[in-house]
């Protein structure tokens, strides 16, 4: 039979049988490359469209999926199916399963969004294994746009940061970064609903719940409900961790003036720059740069693009301070 989970914590953590990677995409090789990095050990690929014999991904062995029922793995084999087309994958499994008597369980990065809606989310799935080679304690992240959100996303880690889904214009994000204790506390001003500039490309700017804290004004972008924002930000207001801050500036709101790219540049930290479209001139190289709407797609491993894992692993400054 074939059994379908998403859930990769009980798929990798709880079951024992053999492990199979089923495609050599993109997907699947960073699937492999990440079961290598964090030492769970798997089989082989299979792959009915790779032609070469003595096919190698990540280490291992390439095979077509009639493979399955040549080897003698009991009959039951753990597989990760990370495309994100998986039905003809899944018609091959189920014409196997019955005709050989196997059992799959089947890993595949579908995620409910809603009561309706299913969506394929690989950058979920991986996050299960960057969050394990983490080295360092999780950080506060204070950026200018909602983006943030999606890091703790792709990090499997909770958010402890309350700028989640919240617009900043530049000058606050910058009042921010400089005195976070000041600004990141729970509100006690009056909320309000206030303007949310979407992007540089924007036509329509909804009102959104709005608060000011002492002289910044928080832009809950994401949000149609007063009460629930504000709940939502005291709750993670609680537990920042002002001991390890992340800075992440976006160009969501037009051209950044020079002195706010200056002041960000000279941040003590670690930064990250992210911008639509291209990248924008920036008076510091040493600051590593991602594209904001590759960076917050599900449909492609961020890795194509970031390294995500050695930014969080402070890799990047230890880069920089041997120069």
């Amino acid at each position: 039979m074939v059994f379908m989970t998403n859930d990769i914590k009980s798929f990798i953590e709880k079951e024992s049988a053999p492990i199979v990677i089923c495609s050599t995409d993109n997907a699947g090789y960073w699937t492999g490359y990440y079961l290598n990095k964090c030492n769970v050990d798997f089989q082989f690929y299979v792959d009915d469209e790779v032609k070469n014999e003595n096919t190698f991904c990540n280490g291992r062995p390439v095979y077509k999926f009639e493979s399955l029922c040549e080897t003698n793995r009991g009959g039951v084999f753990r597989l990760i199916v990370p495309t994100q087309n998986p039905d003809l994958i899944l018609n091959k499994l189920a014409f196997l399963s019955e005709k050989f008597n196997l059992n799959f369980l089947c890993l595949l990065p579908l995620y409910k969004t809603s009561e309706k809606d299913v969506t394929y989310n690989i950058n979920k799935m991986l996050g299960y294994f960057r969050k394990k080679l983490m080295k360092f304690e999780l950080p506060t992240i204070i950026a200018n746009e909602c983006a943030v959100g999606r890091i703790y996303e792709q990090l499997d880690m909770a958010y402890i940061s309350p700028l989640i889904n919240t617009n900043l214009s530049y000058e606050n994000f910058i009042k921010v970064c400089k005195n976070p204790k000041k600004y990141l506390v729970p509100i006690k001003n009056q909320m309000y609903w206030g303007y949310w500039y979407r992007s540089p490309t924007a036509t329509e700017y909804p009102y959104v719940p709005a608060v000011k804290i002492d002289d910044v004004e928080i832009v809950f972008s994401h949000d149609n409900n007063l009460e629930y924002a504000k709940q939502r930000w005291n709750f993670l207001a609680e537990h920042c961790n002002f001991d390890r801050l992340i800075y992440v500036l976006v160009n969501s709101n037009g051209s950044i003036p020079l002195k706010v790219q200056r002041e960000f540049a000279n941040l003590k930290g670690e930064k990250l720059l992210m911008y639509y479209d291209e990248m924008f001139s920036f008076p510091s190289n040493e600051i590593p740069f991602v594209n904001r709407t590759k960076f917050v797609a599900a449909g492609e491993a961020i890795e194509n693009y970031f390294d995500l894992v050695g930014w969080i692993n402070k890799e990047y400054l230890q880069k920089y301070s041997r120069r």
